[in-house]
């Protein structure tokens, strides 16, 4: 009989088909909370099998990467099924762009393992694994801000409270770090030290010492948190689809402007969210039909004595381009507008498009077509800047909110900004109407993005409403509780609530951004840095150790 860790660690774990099975297993771990959400305890000992191919004594770096990469695009695939809805040949090709981005934390893991090969596995591990999950989101076409580990940890309100001191980047390097500590619990060879309970207690002590602080003080932040209660707000799932057809638009806006006075009719309120794509604001060619339904909107907010809220196309007088803008229509008739600033890569452009047509002219319109012909659904539109527009809410006094577009509001980066631009205005109370659209997207991504949100109002301590047209309209507290939630069997229909404000707002998240991934990436260099130094010395030493012994 044999120890099971023994064979594992032996010279058979070097070679590709038992490697190959360990990227299966950790591409199924990775990814099992999108199937189940109770699997979401599999986020502690997911990135284990990453951690064991990515290390230097499971054989030849080439070998190691392919396989690697290999989980990864399996990881895609699972992660963007939703895709297949749209066009299978995207679901397949998609992930090819996004998985090569993950090589830098497989070669900083790799680095800081060979380097440091007595260093703990659990505190070595989530240092490269932040910093690497940093570049990728940070390097990605449309910085796609999928992270899967801080999205499963979502479900334990205790744990995920810490990410308003660094965000969902807290989550994700905690659960690296029970990751490596499981690693080198099964594979104990790999640092170099026997099994044993010296072993585990030095393994042991960074994940257990950081899981017991994540969780007092997610206690102590539930326990003490005091809401001030806010607008009564109205937000509409229609669910109706063809807001580009010229007759559909005007039938889609009736509807909308319908079941909002129907749900008003009973009760009023203050303010009114309809979805992503509910209204196009303007276009030239139909100029008429715009105004004239741009003009109903201005009527019922009049009506409602309430804003509304509302997104769709809108065209810039001078380029006669397309921008996606969210307009908030007040009561007055005033019109106020926030373009979009982060476009979704593959619908509203294409990227590399104007990279390659410098490298090759027309190269990049070729790619252009290739990529249409896989998403019909493209529609280019301009940037719309970089400063996030603020909305004062004239109603109550003091109150600011935000209205981030789709895509924009998973974005922790883009929020921050917004949530700093609040806080430079000097803005005590703020909160956040997300506007989106999935009607072209299945089930499960509805759940994702909703964790996504959760997450965006822990990091900021704000109240987040998304108003969907399709997927999951829903209220979300500062604590990341989902307050209230669409539920009809269709889920059309409007959902009243009232937003509640946070005196935490303007967390050190929201103030300093990303430092925790900025520091593991510092602390990566750092160490490989004195890794080689501290490799040069001793060869050296040992060099004229050799010579004088000769």
């Amino acid at each position: 009989q044999h120890d099971p860790a023994s064979v594992l660690s032996s010279a058979s774990m070097r070679t590709a088909a038992p490697l190959a099975l360990v990227a299966v297993i950790g591409a199924v771990a990775y990814t099992s909370h999108l199937v189940d959400d109770r699997a979401a305890i599999m986020a502690f000992a997911s990135t284990a099998p990453w951690l064991l191919i990515c290390h230097p004594s499971r054989g030849p770096s080439l070998r190691a990467a392919s396989i690697f990469l290999g989980m990864l695009y399996a990881i895609g695939l699972a992660s963007l099924q939703w895709l297949i809805k749209i066009s299978v040949g995207g679901w397949l090709i998609a992930p090819v762009f996004y998985v090569v981005l993950f090589i830098p934390m497989f070669a900083m893991a790799r680095g800081l393992f060979a380097m440091w090969p007595r260093a703990p596995l659990s505190l070595l591990w989530p240092l490269a694994f932040v910093a690497g999950e940093w570049i990728r989101i940070s390097t990605s076409p449309g910085e796609v801000p999928f992270g899967q580990l801080a999205q499963a940890l979502v479900a334990y309100p205790r744990l995920a409270q810490s990410a308003d001191i660094g965000g969902a980047w807290i989550l994700s390097g905690l659960a690296a770090s029970t990751g490596g500590l499981i690693a080198s619990v099964v594979y104990p060879g790999l640092t170099g030290s026997r099994r044993g309970l010296p072993m585990l207690m030095r393994e042991a002590a960074f994940p257990v010492v950081a899981l017991a602080l994540c969780l007092i003080y997610g206690e102590m932040q539930l326990r003490a948190v005091s809401f001030t209660p806010g607008p009564v707000v109205l937000l509409v799932q229609p669910n109706t689809p063809g807001w580009r057809d010229p007759t559909r638009a005007r039938e889609r806006t009736l509807d909308i402007i319908r079941m909002t006075e129907t749900a008003v009719d009973q009760q009023p309120v203050e303010m009114v969210v309809w979805p992503e794509n509910s209204l196009v604001l303007n276009a030239p060619d139909e100029s008429d039909a715009s105004r004239e339904r741009l003009g109903r909107v201005r009527a019922l907010a009049a009506k409602l004595g309430a804003p509304v809220v509302a997104d769709g196309g809108s065209f810039t007088t001078t380029t006669a381009r397309e921008r996606h803008s969210a307009a908030v229509v007040f009561p007055s008739g005033k019109l106020e507008r926030s373009d979009k600033q982060l476009l979704v890569p593959w619908s509203e452009y294409v990227p590399f498009r104007e990279l390659l047509n410098r490298l090759r002219p027309g190269a990049g319109d070729s790619f252009e077509r290739f990529v249409r012909a896989r998403n019909p659904s493209l529609t280019p539109v301009e940037y719309g800047g970089d400063d996030p527009r603020l909305f004062e809410l004239a109603e109550v006094p003091q109150t600011l909110f935000v209205v981030p577009i789709c895509y924009e509001g998973l974005s922790s980066r883009t929020m921050n900004a917004m949530y700093r631009r609040a806080l430079d205005h000097g803005a005590r109370r703020l909160f956040v109407a997300n506007v989106v659209n999935e009607i072209l997207l299945g089930e499960s991504v509805h759940r994702q993005t909703l964790a996504y949100s959760r997450l965006r109002a822990i990091e900021g301590r704000v109240t987040v409403l998304r108003a969907t047209n399709d997927g999951i309209s829903a209220v979300i507290n500062p604590n990341g509780e989902v307050q209230a939630m669409l539920e009809d069997a269709d889920n059309r229909g409007t959902l009243r609530a009232t937003v509640v404000f946070d005196s935490r707002f303007g967390t050190p998240y929201a103030r300093l951004g990303d430092f925790v991934p900025q520091v593991s990436l510092a602390a990566v260099a750092s160490l490989l840095i004195l890794g080689f130094v501290d490799q040069q010395r001793h060869s050296s030493y040992r060099t004229r150790h050799a010579s004088v012994r000769i």
